[in-house]
């Protein structure tokens, strides 16, 4: 087996059970058909896992919650995890740079997963920045999707916080 499936550590046939593994509805599951990814091809979804595979592993971490989040991607796109591990992370992003639309919502993805285990540290910056020397991205555009979600989750961060303090104080 490849670092990739040792990495995920499933079988590849139990993507099928998906709904069985994962019962919780998510985000990325109810928001498929209106993102239109059901209309990408098998090779635009194989690659987008494959770049969201790279941000997940580029701090040698795949933490149990990065790990749950990119199965229940792979299941929501019934994209092989073999096939995914089998692109060449170039390919990957030659596939994608095609369609601008669809890059937008590439760099989204990156940035979600940069940010899953809520810790962007200096070997996902590094690997966002290689990202941005090695391969067609607009780093512009990659950068306002980090910042976006970066701000979006401390912004439920502070709330929580605030509603502590209010808690407390009654």
């Amino acid at each position: 087996p490849s670092n990739f499936q040792k990495t995920i550590s499933i079988a590849p046939n139990s993507l099928y059970f998906y709904p069985l593994i994962f019962p919780k509805s998510h985000y990325f599951k109810e928001k498929f058909d209106d993102l239109a990814i059901s209309l990408w091809s098998e090779e635009e979804k194989t690659a987008l896992m494959r770049i969201v595979h790279g941000v997940y592993v580029a701090d040698n971490e795949f933490d149990k919650l990065e790990k749950k989040d990119f199965l229940e991607k792979l299941g929501t796109l019934r994209v092989d995890a073999r096939v995914v591990d089998e692109m060449q992370m170039s390919d990957a992003f030659e596939v994608l740079a095609r369609d601008k639309l669809k890059n937008k919502l590439v760099y989204v993805l990156m940035a979600d997963a940069v940010f899953k285990d809520d810790d962007y540290d200096a070997l996902e910056k590094s690997y966002i920045e290689l990202m941005n020397q090695r391969y067609p991205l607009e780093e512009a555009m990659l950068d306002d999707a980090i910042e976006a979600v970066r701000d979006k989750k401390l912004e439920v961060v502070l709330k929580e916080w605030v509603k502590e303090i209010q808690d407390t104080s009654l």
